[in-house]
């Protein structure tokens, strides 16, 4: 203390210079005035005299023998002045302040009371207002990477915390006092019977210990919501044969030594088996359906195909590449191998990588790859899980965009399989479709599948043959009306019979695919034509475009399907503009901002003055809504001129539903038959002073 200094070398001063006790205490009592005018104002005394004054007068007064004294004396000074117990105090306090039932602002106040009468630094400010905290405020903290360094930044962190808190609370209990839930009375409960709360998404919660892990595992507990029910999948182990066993001892063996998987003891085991290869291998495969069931699913978004494959437009050269296994080159996270686990009859084994079949290996691999690539998407190259292509539109172009590409996956150690590679080509087989620079058409390989697959038995047989035809559906003219008499046979309350109708319509699409026409790539730089038509039971369109050198309109798209029962109760002209909104709706990515203006064929020709119209039904206005974002205009074109589209919607024309056909509503003799004329229609239009619609 400055106080003390001053009187301590005023105190030694005056030993050196007196030699009798008069003149030591009249000396002492002049220095010690002198002292009185050097003090600040926050140590005066209510007298107007200074503390360490107000104690130094008496004793030269009383003639004290502190005053002959030098050691006694500073040892009362010290006791008297010196703030050193009282520093001591609030070291205490402060090492044993706790946050405990009081809000953050109290336990702050008594943390920075305390921190102005200590001398601790920074660092160790930081240290025990951290263990002064609640638990949970601790866990949440212990998440967040870096920590702050500074005091004031924890504080103003911790601060943010709370009143996040705060506001969640609040909105819980809002949400349970206006609840339309029947709450059950948890309150009448002991706390073991009580249900552990579940999980809120987007919440900060903190990491399972591996104790807790372990223990939830045995009650057959979520590992995320802590709720009963996540059944854990487990399985028999298969029967192998001879040959499938060498395989498996391979398989084991490599991936063992590569480190790809390890034995282990899980609570959940799903079963291995074996599918052959095209070339006569074996590909081992694991059973996830029970692992999948109890996931939480991935939403990260697969590219959707047809757009992926627009964006190669008019490319002249391509590269493909293919990753060498592509899922096993991402690690699993640390603690969730054992969700992996396989059981073989050489014991039970779990991944430590990513393994095929987990329902969010597709999306976590695709999230991967974009990032890796991220730079080059759509620009040069498209990535479709683990598939890559490269399209550019000249030779020297092409060289530098696949080294780029190259360069980017080597620097995160992916390489790709060679015999699945192809570089520098014309024609390319991408995702099922053969590429080229004047359009895409159907795989030869697809096309022959398709010829030579046998006509359908079973319900499973047809399953199988539409999920593998509908891909293809956009290469089909008709592919709606013609796979409608094989759809039928998929209603359950109808006994499974094969009908005449199907085996025709079957033989129908298979040569509907071998004569599928090749469709062009669409250009944004030419403008887009859709020709439109309905019928009683269906509607169909085509999205072409004319070449540039013979004028001759080439497909684009294709787009059919069936009328509901609703939509046949449609007039014509609501029919035919139907089929117009579903086309754009279905082309939307091509029409909408296009730079030139559309035009739509049609063979109504009302529908040329829908724009104009004065008159509308609801469902009218609110088609008219949809195309007033679209810049277009309505032709009219004959049947005979329209017949792409008119082929899409008249496969069933001829052949009435039969609700129709056995509906009646009102005697045939009470009903008077008029035929309906054009020049008919105009009379009626002209007496209510309405334009044709």
């Amino acid at each position: 203390m400055a106080m003390l200094d001053e009187l301590v070398k005023a105190i030694t001063q005056l030993q050196a210079e007196v030699v009798s006790s008069k003149e030591l205490t009249t000396s002492l009592a002049e220095r010690v005035s002198q002292l009185q005018d050097k003090v600040e104002k926050k140590e005066q005394s209510p007298t107007g005299v200074s503390w360490p004054a107000t104690w130094a007068i008496p004793l030269v007064r009383k003639n004290s023998p502190l005053l002959y004294n030098w050691r006694n004396f500073v040892r009362e000074f010290e006791r008297v002045f010196d703030h050193r117990t009282v520093t001591q105090s609030a070291d205490r306090e402060l090492l044993d302040l706790r946050q405990g039932n009081q809000d953050l602002v109290s336990s702050l106040a008594n943390f920075n009371r305390l921190v102005a009468k200590t001398s601790w630094p920074e660092e160790k400010q930081v240290v025990l207002f951290y263990k002064g905290l609640k638990e949970e405020l601790k866990d949440i903290l212990a998440q967040i990477d870096p920590q702050p360094t500074d005091c004031q930044e924890l504080i103003n962190l911790v601060l943010r915390l709370v009143h996040r808190l705060a506001e969640r609370k609040g909105i819980r209990k809002k949400i349970e006092k206006y609840s339309w839930r029947v709450h059950d009375n948890r309150d009448s409960r002991t706390p073991k019977e009580r249900t552990p709360e579940p999980m809120e998404i987007g919440t900060i919660r903190r990491p399972l210990t591996k104790d807790e892990k372990d223990l939830r595992r045995k009650n057959g507990q979520c590992l995320y919501c802590g709720r009963k029910g996540a059944i854990l999948p487990n399985c028999r182990v298969y029967a192998l044969s001879e040959h499938e066993n060498q395989h498996l001892r391979k398989y084991l063996d490599k991936f063992l030594e590569n480190g790809f998987i390890r034995p282990y003891k899980s609570p959940a085991a799903s079963p291995l088996f074996f599918v052959p290869k095209a070339n006569g291998e074996l590909r081992t495969c694991i059973d996830y359906r029970g692992l999948n069931k109890v996931t939480i699913k991935n939403k990260y978004p697969l590219p959707l195909i047809p757009v992926l494959l627009e964006q190669v437009k008019k490319a002249k050269i391509y590269t493909k590449l293919d990753l060498r296994g592509a899922y096993h080159l991402v690690r699993m996270r640390e603690g969730d191998e054992w969700k992996t686990a396989f059981k073989t009859r050489y014991g039970l084994f779990e991944y430590t990588v990513m393994p095929f079949g987990l329902c969010n290996a597709p999306a976590a691999f695709q999230f991967f790859l974009n990032d890796v690539l991220r730079e080059y998407l759509d620009i040069f190259a498209i990535v479709y899980i683990d598939d890559i292509l490269i399209y550019s539109d000249n030779e020297n172009e092409h060289v530098q965009h696949v080294r780029k590409i190259l360069a980017a996956l080597r620097k995160h150690h992916l390489y790709c399989k060679l015999t699945k590679c192809e570089f520098h080509v014309t024609t390319v087989e991408f995702l099922g479709v053969i590429l080229t620079p004047q359009g895409m058409a159907m795989a030869e390989k697809k096309v022959k599948a398709v010829s030579d697959w046998p006509t359908p038995k079973t319900v499973r047989d047809i399953q199988c043959f539409l999920g593998f035809a509908n891909f293809y559906r956009r290469f089909i003219n008709h592919f709606s009306q013609t796979v409608a008499p094989i759809t039928k046979l998929l209603r359950k309350k109808e006994k499974f019979v094969c009908s005449p109708e199907a085996d025709q319509a079957f033989s129908t699409l298979k040569e509907a695919f071998s004569t599928a026409p090749v469709l062009t790539h669409p250009d944004a730089n030419q403008p887009f034509i859709v020709e439109a038509d309905a019928s009683d039971v269906a509607i169909g369109a085509v999205l072409s475009q004319r070449n540039k050198d013979t004028g001759q309109l080439h497909p684009v798209a294709y787009m059919s399907r069936k009328l509901n029962e609703a939509e046949q109760n449609y007039v014509i002209a609501e029919k035919e503009l139907l089929v117009i909104c579903d086309a754009f709706k279905e082309w939307r990515h091509h029409l909408l901002g296009a730079k030139y203006t559309i035009t739509v064929y049609t063979d109504h020709r009302n529908l040329q003055f829908m724009s104009s119209a004065r008159l509308l039904t609801p469902r009218q206005l609110r088609w008219m809504l949809f195309f007033a974002k679209f810049d277009f205009v309505v032709t009219f074109q004959p049947d005979k001129d329209n017949r792409k589209a008119d082929t899409l919607s008249r496969q069933e024309s001829t052949t009435l539903p039969a609700f129709q056909a056995s509906r009646a509503i009102i005697a045939p003799d009470k009903v008077l038959c008029i035929i309906k004329t054009e020049d008919f229609f105009e009379e009626i239009c002209n007496s209510f002073t309405v334009e044709k619609w």
